[in-house]
């Protein structure tokens, strides 16, 4: 109980700051929006390197894996040849 009416009364004071320093809040807003906006970007390309790099990992792994099939067919063939 107690924290909602602490809630209450926070909600209250952020919409009587936002009403006081409206001025002041949207220069910062304003002051902001670029460096939001970079940081974004950056985020952005790191998730697009990391995508590149789990693809890449996929496909080699997935290479492996064909590789390593191809030999044991092979050796599977070759000892079943012997055994004839």
């Amino acid at each position: 109980m107690l924290s909602i009416i602490g809630g209450l009364v926070f909600i209250g004071l952020g919409l009587l700051g936002i009403a006081v320093w409206l001025t002041d809040l949207l220069v910062v807003i304003k002051g902001s929006l670029p460096v939001m906006a970079a940081l974004g970007g950056l985020i952005a390309v790191a998730a697009g390197i990391s995508s590149v790099k789990d693809e890449r990992a996929a496909k080699k792994e997935e290479a492996d894996n064909k590789s390593e099939e191809t030999a044991d067919t092979a050796s599977e063939k070759e000892k079943e040849e012997t055994k004839e």
